[in-house]
């Protein structure tokens, strides 16, 4: 990726550094059914909407939560939704999570540490508040001197204000920043609104989401921005 405009680059972080543009429902589906469960996809679904809320109330996650600690709680919850927990079961789907999370992000970092050369990194991401510990754990905080999580500032995806905070403190104006995402609608339309440019990281989307057509530039891997445009 070149260009003499860009200044910085900010990340979405889940999904798109952490699961090569797929859906996390997607790859929770396929820890689910690593351990021996097969359950229809619309209970299946449900447990997973479940669960997401479920981390999101008031003191489930803690800040100093490690991805692996927040899916042992993800994973309790979407197993207790339709009456399966089991801790031996829960303990598998986490550590199948944390794996597969931890061999994305050391391929993200490889990204990371040559595009950090050039320009200035930042993150923006609906996260729980421990955003931070797990970056540090997967050995990536080091690349973003702006996190901007949505439980820290109270703005959530896809309110084009989350980026607007990472883009006020970077100094920047929105032509000179790049927004990479996994989510149409919740980083690349929100980002071009604000008169940013996009590429949009192509991945395994959520069961039941239509095919979004952006008009930015799609790629199927990180290493595609390291690639003259």
């Amino acid at each position: 990726m070149q260009g003499s405009v860009v200044k910085a680059i900010i990340f979405d972080y889940g999904g798109t550094l952490d699961c090569r543009g797929d859906h996390w429902a997607v790859i929770i589906r396929r820890a689910w059914q690593a351990a021996g469960l097969d359950v229809p996809l619309d209970d299946f679904c449900r447990a997973y909407i479940y669960g997401e809320r479920a981390l999101a109330a008031e003191g489930v996650v803690a800040p100093t939560d490690t991805f692996l600690e927040l899916m042992r709680r993800k994973a309790a919850f979407e197993l207790e939704c339709l009456g399966l927990y089991s801790e031996e079961l829960a303990e598998a789907i986490a550590q199948y999570c944390y794996r597969h999370a931890r061999e994305c992000t050391a391929e993200a970092a490889e990204v990371l540490q040559a595009l950090g050369e050039r320009y200035r990194l930042a993150l923006v991401s609906n996260f729980y508040g421990n955003l931070k510990s797990v970056l540090a754990d997967f050995g990536l905080l080091q690349f973003f001197p702006v996190v901007v999580e949505s439980a820290s500032v109270g703005v959530r995806k896809p309110d084009p204000r989350i980026f607007g905070l990472a883009l006020e403190a970077l100094g920047i104006e929105p032509a000179e920043a790049l927004v990479v995402g996994d989510s149409v609608s919740k980083d690349i339309l929100p980002a071009q609104s604000l008169g940013c440019e996009a590429v949009l990281i192509k991945g395994e989307p959520w069961f039941y989401e239509k095919e979004q057509t952006a008009r930015c530039k799609a790629v199927k891997s990180l290493k595609e921005l390291l690639l003259p445009c």
